[in-house]
């Protein structure tokens, strides 16, 4: 899960990475090339760098460029990544839109929201694209999910709107807007 002093990178609408910035006046050029090492194409063909699907100079700072947690860096192709791990848990949508879905998930980290290709796609009226991350780490008898928002909506595990980050425990609903999803091993 990401410190105080990292957010979330997307690089596309399945992968994405935790960042920290090199310093708090990090510029665009400087998270361009630390996304680079993982393989990501971030530069567009006049020297500048996509970021949200707008071209940015690489010597602006990063709150003046725009960037916000959850921002999608690049046009291209996303950056190789190992083959998911087989699934460890089924999330389930249990009230509203889409009732009924299933998705299974393996450990790692994974957007939940309104983008089609989202690891957990939440199609009701007034989700954001990428509204927060679900993290599943452990073992088959020792599994811990947590819920971290990006933004939009508020995201609520059991009834309790959650703030930086908090535990999912099995078989309570996480909600965000009308719809409402549990998991199971």
């Amino acid at each position: 899960m990401g410190r105080d002093d990292e957010f979330p990178v997307v690089v596309d609408e399945r992968h994405w990475l935790w960042l920290a910035p090199p310093s708090p006046s990090a510029t665009v050029g400087q998270v361009a090339d630390a996304l680079r090492a993982y393989g990501a194409v971030v530069d567009g063909a006049d020297g500048s760098v996509w970021v949200d699907g707008r071209t940015v100079a690489r010597d602006r700072p990063l709150p003046s460029a725009g960037v916000r947690a959850g921002s999608r860096w690049g046009p291209a192709a996303p950056p190789v990544l190992p083959p998911p791990a087989a699934p460890l848990i089924e999330v389930t949508t249990v009230a509203g839109e889409g009732s009924g879905s299933v998705y299974r998930l393996a450990c790692g980290r994974h957007l939940v929201g309104g983008a089609e290709g989202v690891a957990l796609q939440v199609t009701a009226v007034g989700v954001v694209a990428h509204a927060g991350v679900v993290e599943v780490r452990g073992g088959v008898h020792d599994v811990e999910v947590t819920v971290t928002p990006l933004s939009g909506p508020t995201l609520a595990v059991g009834g309790r709107p959650i703030g930086p980050a908090a535990r999912w425990p099995p078989s309570v609903p996480l909600t965000l807007g009308p719809t409402a999803l549990t998991w199971q091993y």
